[in-house]
């Protein structure tokens, strides 16, 4: 079926977009943002001094035809959008920070950039992006947040951007192909839609698509068959040639912001958004040192106005840049040496920020430091910390997806799986096979003989198909795992008991059901047993652990990290279900 959710295809890319994605050819320059004057003044803060400094340049004026035919996607865009996000994905994949991040972060499946990875659709194939709000989206957003909205509707539909993508080319779809539905006809219009109402059309060439609600993508298509092209003031905002830009108008909501400020009333300087009509955000993170890295440009309705912006705007940049100096300096001084590379860097783009206000714009602006291109050097060693939080996490995860199967199958067969064989007295296979139909592995178990032994012609064979929940880290063997079940004296699966849940007389919460154990302990994952282990040095039965903690999966579900240092007395309490010495902390 179509995956269209909000935890699949679309956030995903929308995510890589926002990331502040992209990579510009050197010498390319963005093209400047729109302005209604010759001149620009500008104000920052020089080393050592803390009072602004003024200066007129000249900023070209670019003209609304050459913006609208560098951003062909503003053909399906109506009168009525109210704000837009324009990114270019594909250029992202070549940049070096993206490539390491995706190397050594996207380690969880479901976090955002695993869903970039494994997206149906790579980000390389992907031209642009264009996420559209009109005035149908502000009204249920409005409406959900419990803004009055003229003409709205007492049930608002949960607000939905509609999203127009660009392929490179016509192969780039095949990925999604797969993946959807039957189309369905809505006004005149096959579309194809999920179980959310969400809709998407492919068009004929393959190289466009269109995703949002039915309505919005009906009104996209209707407006580019009419070649009539929108009034909206906020594509002329859009800087289509940057990595991600970003604009609105703000001025056609006047009502909506009001309403807005009310809930935030007595914070300082909260009236000059009253006095902005059009806001928009522009990144490009690679080019020369001194390029634009972030430009945020505000509107406002005459010069007089931009010039009031820039006079309550400019002490705020300099006290920020002198507060943010002051916090950095801290951190240099007081922090770890190897974040002293991360810490410069910062303090080159603090030192960059400018404010300037040209006719009726004022623009903040920071540019690329000259230290930018060793980015991938200074995140590294951050990344490789993220890498090693999600992998730990992806463990625990593991061993609570297990838990699950144990559980059901214990409420199905009112007893656990035995270490050799099942409850309804199936021998020959070990646990682990028995509970793969609560593993989402259902395909996998049907092709088990579960009256034949583990080693037979038939099962030997899908030794090396061992679920991915089963890999445990330092065991490289294919279809080996360290996950076991305690078999050892008083243990709960001693002498292949398929014990039950009322037999756990000390607690569920204070008997080991699995643990995670050295690699050098590891089996084949069909092959039916457990870890034995002496009363007296319980530990060793777990083999050479790796680091100072082993992971234990107790009976109640829950996942523990225990310490190498538990004493031997304590650890045998918590191997054995029903010795009547029950452990409260551990």
């Amino acid at each position: 079926m179509l995956r269209l959710s909000p935890h699949t295809f679309l956030p995903a890319i929308l995510g890589l977009a926002l990331l502040g994605c992209g990579q510009s050819k050197p010498d390319q320059k963005p093209t400047p943002p729109p302005n209604s004057g010759p001149t620009a003044t500008t104000s920052g803060t020089k080393e050592g001094d803390k009072s602004a400094e003024t200066k007129t340049e000249t900023a070209p004026k670019p003209a609304t035809a050459s913006v609208s035919a560098a951003f062909s996607e503003a053909a399906y865009l109506a009168d009525d959008v109210v704000g837009l996000v324009v990114a270019n994905p594909r250029r992202i994949t070549d940049w070096n920070v993206y490539q390491l991040i995706m190397a050594e972060a996207g380690v969880l499946p479901h976090d955002m950039m695993w869903e970039v990875k494994h997206s149906p659709i790579p980000p390389e194939a992907i031209e642009r992006m264009v996420v559209v709000f009109d005035q149908t989206f502000v009204n249920d957003a409005a409406s959900t947040a419990g803004l009055e909205v003229k003409g709205g509707s007492d049930d608002p539909a949960p607000p939905v951007p509609a999203v127009i993508v660009t392929l490179i080319n016509d192969t780039a779809v095949e990925g999604l192909l797969p993946t959807l539905g039957d189309e369905k006809e809505v006004d005149g219009v096959k579309l194809h839609i999920d179980s959310s109402e969400r809709a998407l059309w492919i068009s004929d060439d393959k190289k466009t698509i269109l995703i949002g609600s039915s309505p919005s993508v009906v009104k996209a298509l209707a407006t580019k068959k009419a070649g009539k092209a929108s009034t909206s003031k906020v594509i002329s905002q859009i800087n289509a040639s940057a990595d991600v830009s970003i604009a609105f108008a703000l001025d056609s909501q006047a009502d909506l912001i009001e309403q807005g400020l009310q809930f935030a009333q007595g914070v300082p300087g909260l009236g000059l958004i009253q006095q902005v009509h059009g806001l928009s955000i522009h990144i490009n993170v690679i080019g020369k040192p001194g390029s634009k890295m972030l430009e945020v440009v505000a509107t406002a309705a005459d010069e007089d106005a931009s010039k009031q912006m820039l006079e309550m705007l400019t002490p705020l940049l300099d006290n920020g840049k002198e507060s943010a100096k002051a916090q950095l300096a801290n951190l240099a001084t007081n922090g770890l040496e190897t974040q002293k590379p991360g810490l410069k860097l910062a303090e080159e783009i603090v030192e960059s920020a400018t404010i300037s206000q040209t006719g009726t714009s004022v623009a903040f602006s920071a540019s690329i430091p000259a230290s930018f291109d060793k980015l991938p050097e200074i995140l590294k060693p951050a990344v490789e910390q993220a890498r090693k939080a999600a992998r730990a996490t992806q463990k625990k995860n593991n061993l609570k997806h297990i838990a699950l199967a144990l559980h059901t199958y214990e409420s199905t067969f009112r007893a656990f799986p035995g270490a050799g064989k099942s409850a309804a007295g199936k021998a020959g296979l070990s646990w682990r096979v028995h509970v793969l139909p609560y593993l989402d592995q259902a395909p996998l178990y049907q092709k088990f003989n579960l009256n034949e032994p583990w080693d037979s012609e038939t099962n030997k064979a899908l030794i090396e198909q061992m679920p991915e929940i089963f890999k445990t880290e330092g065991v490289e063997e294919p279809g080996k795992t360290s996950i076991h079940v305690i078999t050892g004296p008083g243990a709960p699966f001693a002498k292949d008991a398929a014990p039950k849940i009322a037999e756990f007389t000390d607690g569920a919460s204070n008997t080991i059901l699995t643990v995670v154990a050295g690699p050098d302990t590891a089996e084949i994952w069909t092959k039916p047993g457990g870890l034995d282990f002496d009363p007296k040095d319980p530990l060793k039965a777990l083999g050479k652990l790796a680091g100072d903690t082993f992971l234990a999966l107790l009976c109640d579900g829950s996942v523990r990290s225990i310490s190498v240092k538990i004493e031997a007395e304590n650890l045998r309490r918590l191997f054995q279900l029903a010795d009547g010495e029950v452990i409260s902390d551990f």
